[in-house]
Order: structure tokens, then C-alpha cells, then sequence
């Protein structure tokens, strides 16, 4: 693994990339474009600059799904 896998963008970084302040828009604008990214404790996004330049070849999926309790007998 290289640095540049590690290389972390800056908030600065990723306003400029989206066009947007708020995570929430930086996060469907990633999404749209098959850039991994990750939400931090925080609320902030985690983006590495190799995700920038290698985007997923393939639509994700936001995780939404939970464990159905309910399900459980």
C-alpha cells in the first residue's frame, strides 16, 4: 500500500470537489459519482485521495439496512 492510499482529503478538499459545504449534499454528490468515502463520528466525511482518482467501477449501496429484531423469535 502506497501513501497515496492514505491520503486523506481536507474538509477545504472536499467542499471544493462537491461544491458543497454541508456533508450531507458532499455525500450524495461522492455517491453519485462512486466515490467511496466514510462518515465519521463527527458527521464529517473521510475521503482518500486514491478514491477520488479510482472511482467504484459499480453503483454502491448506502448501508440503510438494520438487523430486524422483530424477525427474531
Amino acid at each position: 500500500m502506497t501513501a497515496q492510499h492514505l491520503d486523506l482529503l481536507s474538509k477545504k478538499e472536499i467542499e471544493d470537489l462537491t461544491g458543497y459545504q454541508r456533508a450531507d449534499k458532499q455525500a450524495e454528490v461522492l455517491y453519485k459519482h462512486n466515490i467511496f468515502y466514510v462518515l465519521r463520528r463527527d458527521g464529517s466525511l473521510a475521503v482518500t485521495l486514491y478514491a477520488v482518482h479510482n472511482p467504484a467501477p459499480y453503483k454502491m449501496e448506502p448501508k440503510t439496512s438494520r438487523i430486524n429484531l422483530d424477525a427474531i423469535k
